[in-house]
């Protein structure tokens, strides 16, 4: 099996927040011998920072004590919409995948990762971390939840991932967003 485990944010420059933690310490709980781990996150806090995927990454193999060439972090995703296109490339030869977040990531992330799955011939599935995120990343992901199904209803997905992964480029220089407000 293979596992994506999304990023949440930064706690700090260097580590990572509460939300991120309950999502790795739910794929090391569920991970078993020969699954494979991806991770998100390929952002750090400010430029010449540590990326939330590496600290992921460190995270699982250092303290939780995974094998090295079990996990590795997604490269060049920004947002939602750019890390399932990338991840469901990467994996175009896998049988299927689980997507590990947080119920509020889930209901905005869902129909974009079927979607991208569908497209590779991919199954995929998610496991709810359950206990994550403030009132302001709920409704955050509430309405965005809203516009991607407006937008796949009436044809304008396209669009609205190109403007969503466009804004969300600026990631690159620095993210600082708190996604457990």
């Amino acid at each position: 099996m293979v596992y994506v485990v999304i990023a949440c944010h930064f706690r700090t420059r260097t580590d990572f927040c509460l939300t991120t933690d309950a999502r790795l310490f739910a794929v090391y709980r569920k991970a078993k011998e020969g699954d494979r781990i991806l991770v998100t996150g390929d952002v750090p806090y400010e430029h010449g920072c540590p990326t939330l995927g590496k600290l992921m990454r460190d995270w699982l193999v250092a303290d939780a004590g995974l094998p090295e060439n079990t996990v590795s972090v997604l490269d060049g995703g920004v947002g939602t919409f750019s890390e399932a296109r990338i991840a469901c490339k990467l994996l175009k030869n896998e049988k299927e995948f689980t997507v590990i977040s947080s119920p509020w990531y889930h209901f905005a992330g869902k129909p974009i990762w079927r979607r991208r799955a569908q497209e590779n011939d991919i199954g995929v599935s998610f496991i709810s971390v359950p206990h994550t995120g403030g009132w302001r990343t709920w409704l955050t992901y509430a309405a965005i939840g809203i516009i991607v199904r407006v937008a796949i209803w009436t044809g304008l997905e396209g669009t609205l991932e190109r403007r969503l992964t466009a804004a969300q480029t600026k990631r690159r220089l620095g993210f600082t967003f708190d996604g457990c407000k």
